[in-house]
C-alpha cells in the first residue's frame, strides 16, 4: 500500500510536469508569433509630395512608384502656382500638393501587399464641394466615406481604414472641382511569406514531438 501510494503521488507529479511542458509550448509559440507579427505593421508615414518637382508649366501626373504607391490621375504643383485658390490654400507643407487631372478623380494603390489608410487633408481647388473617398481590396469597394470640404482651408479627415490595397477620391455635386490633397498619412502592412508560416509550423510540430518523447520518457521512468 505505501509503494501504491508513493506511486500515485509521482504521478501526479508527472501529470504537473506533462501539463508545464505543454504551457511552456503555448508561451513558446506565442513568442514566436510576437516576434513575426509584431512588426507587421510599418510606424504610420506622411506622403507629403514635397520632394517632387512641379511647377505650372511642367506639372503632370507623379511617375510611379512613388513613396511606395502606384499613382493614376494624381497630378502634383507647387502651392504657389496658382494663388487665391485651393491650391494654395489647400497646402499643409510646402511647397507642394497633390490633385486629380482635370478633376476626374485619382487613385492609388500600394505596389504590394495591402496597407491602412490613416487619413489625408482635403481642399475643393475652386470650390466648397463634396468629397468621396474609397478603399478597395483586390477591385472591390470595402469602405468608402463622402464629406464636405472647403476651397479656403484643408480638411483634416480620418479614415483608419485596414486592409486595402487601393484609395480613390473624387469631388462629387454640382460645384466639384478638381480636390486638392497634403500630407496623406498611411500605415504599410506586411504580409508574412509563405516559408514564414512553415517555420511556424514546423516549430511548432517540433516542440509537441520531443515534448511527448519527453513526459513518455518520465512516466517509464516513475513507473520501473
Amino acid at each position: 500500500m505505501p509503494l501504491h501510494g508513493a506511486l500515485a503521488y509521482q504521478g501526479g507529479e508527472w501529470a504537473t510536469m506533462r501539463i508545464d511542458i505543454s504551457r511552456l509550448m503555448v508561451s513558446i509559440a506565442a513568442a514566436t508569433l510576437a516576434l513575426a507579427f509584431g512588426n507587421s505593421a510599418a510606424p504610420a508615414a506622411v506622403i507629403k509630395f514635397d520632394d517632387l518637382q512641379s511647377s505650372l508649366i511642367t506639372d503632370g501626373p507623379i511617375s510611379n512608384p512613388y513613396d511606395g504607391f502606384n499613382w493614376d490621375n494624381v497630378w502634383v504643383l507647387a502651392n504657389t502656382d496658382i494663388p487665391n485658390t485651393g491650391y494654395q490654400f489647400g497646402a499643409v507643407s510646402t511647397p507642394n500638393i497633390a490633385y486629380d487631372g482635370y478633376g476626374f478623380g485619382g487613385s492609388f494603390s500600394v505596389t504590394s501587399g495591402t496597407f491602412a489608410f490613416n487619413g489625408a487633408y482635403f481642399t475643393g481647388a475652386y470650390n466648397p464641394e463634396d468629397v468621396t473617398v474609397t478603399g478597395l481590396l483586390g477591385g472591390s469597394p470595402v469602405d468608402t466615406a463622402t464629406f464636405p470640404v472647403s476651397n479656403t482651408s484643408p480638411t483634416w479627415e480620418t479614415f483608419n481604414w485596414q486592409g486595402i490595397d487601393t484609395i480613390q477620391f473624387i469631388g462629387v455635386g454640382p460645384n466639384r472641382s478638381q480636390v486638392v490633397i497634403d500630407n496623406v498619412t498611411v500605415n504599410n502592412a506586411i504580409t508574412p511569406l509563405p516559408s514564414t508560416w512553415m517555420m511556424l509550423i514546423a516549430g511548432s510540430l517540433g516542440l509537441g514531438f520531443f515534448a511527448n518523447r519527453g513526459t513518455k520518457k518520465i512516466a517509464a521512468a516513475l513507473a520501473s
